[in-house]
Formats: C-alpha cells, sequence, structure tokens
C-alpha cells in the first residue's frame, strides 16, 4: 500500500461470495493498488483462503463495498476502481471533480478533459472572479467611474451572467467558491 493523505482515493474491496455466506471478508487499498483477482486477494488477505476453503460455493468475484474519496457513489468492481484511480490522475483538483460531477456530470476517460474546460478556478467570491473577467484585463477598459461603482457593476453582471446560464457555482470545505463555466 502507497502513502496516503486525507485526499487518497480508497476503496474496501470483498469477496462477494463471502459476503453472501454471512462473512465479511476484505481489506482496505489504495483504489489504483487495489487487488483485481482472486490469487491477488487471497495473497493481500491470507485468512480469505481459508474461509474459501470451508464453502462450496466459487470466491472469485471481488467487490469493492465502500470507499472514501471516490469520484462516484455506490458499489463498484475493483477493475473500475482501479480505472477511475488512473483516470483522477489527470485531475488537479479533486475536490472541484467531486462538484463537477455533482452536477450531473459523467466520470469517464474525458472526466479529466471536460474539467478542465468548464473550471474556471477557486475564488473567495464570485464578485472575484467576474471582477478578473471583466474588470482591469477587459480589453476595452471600463471608464474611470466604474471602479466606484463596482459593487453594481459586479452585481448587475453576475445576475446576468447567473440568469444567462453561463456559469455554475460549488463551495469547497475552506470557503472557496469553486467557480465552472457551463459551456
Amino acid at each position: 500500500m502507497s502513502t496516503r493523505d486525507e485526499n487518497t482515493f480508497r476503496v474496501w474491496v470483498g469477496c462477494l461470495a463471502c459476503y453472501n455466506s454471512g462473512h465479511l471478508v476484505g481489506e482496505w487499498f489504495d483504489a489504483a493498488d487495489c487487488p483485481q483477482g482472486e490469487d491477488e486477494f487471497n495473497e493481500a488477505i491470507p485468512a480469505h483462503v481459508g474461509i474459501a476453503a470451508k464453502d462450496v460455493s466459487p470466491h472469485e468475484e471481488l467487490w469493492v463495498f465502500d470507499h472514501e474519496n471516490s469520484p462516484v457513489s455506490g458499489e463498484y468492481s475493483p477493475m473500475d476502481a482501479a480505472q477511475y484511480a488512473e483516470w483522477l490522475e489527470g485531475v488537479d483538483d479533486p475536490e472541484a471533480l467531486r462538484a463537477w460531477l455533482a452536477n450531473d456530470n459523467d466520470f469517464d476517460e474525458d472526466a479529466a478533459d471536460k474539467l478542465q474546460e468548464s473550471f474556471a478556478g477557486r475564488w473567495e467570491s464570485v464578485s472575484d472572479w467576474i471582477w478578473e473577467q471583466f474588470g482591469d484585463e477587459r480589453e476595452y477598459p471600463l471608464p474611470a467611474w466604474a471602479e466606484s461603482h463596482r459593487g453594481a457593476i459586479l452585481k448587475s453582471l453576475q445576475h446576468d451572467m447567473e440568469c444567462g446560464g453561463e456559469f455554475w457555482t460549488a463551495h469547497a470545505d475552506n470557503g472557496d467558491v469553486l467557480i465552472f463555466r457551463s459551456y
């Protein structure tokens, strides 16, 4: 198992036949390193071999029964977990990915690219992001009076952009606003 931090994508892989027979046999693994077959599972969890020998049913189907920091909800196969872990390598901000997925986007091989296109970044407020988009960086600068009317301008732009469906937001754990373009 690799070194993990609080954001590591981990899965609890168990034997489905054991579970169906009333035995909870499994272990936590980093998703990228989880066992894909019975031999790997038996090597990682030697107690499984003894339980498997007692039962008649096959013990070849493994399943992810629980997970931490998963990009998707529900149960899935260890093969899917490894694939998700590979796709996550292309994502710079897992928290933004979770927010993006919660907005009915699919987690597939193109998710990292789609997220990159949509994600405008982390900001202290939506107003800060809008001002960056339309304030000093604008090709045609706003008139000198604009700075003194910044609040009203930002409120109007934000309203127009939100009503027009140009972006949507989510809140990060640290209080930042995650901003996503809607295109």
